[in-house]
């Protein structure tokens, strides 16, 4: 998801039980925009019912010339 508002994090928590898998493994959302110069906490992976166990982002090439957001891994954990 993009989050331009800053604010899905929180209504996706209340309202379907989400949680946003970066910002729970790392305290923060993950820079992600523009890709060349990563300023920007716009990308995010929601999940439930999975335990995240990793995230990262994606730094240089060949993401910088894929898309101008960068990717975001993330690993679960079945429950």
């Amino acid at each position: 998801f993009n989050d331009w508002r800053q604010q899905l994090s929180e209504e996706l928590a209340e309202e379907a039980g989400c949680q946003e898998v970066f910002q729970t493994l790392h305290q923060e959302h993950a820079a992600t925009f523009p890709v060349w110069f990563p300023l920007l906490r716009l990308d995010r992976i929601y999940s439930r019912d999975l335990t995240p166990v990793a995230a990262e982002v994606f730094r240089g090439k060949p993401w910088t010339s894929l898309s101008d957001h960068a990717p975001i891994l993330a690993e679960f954990e079945l429950p």
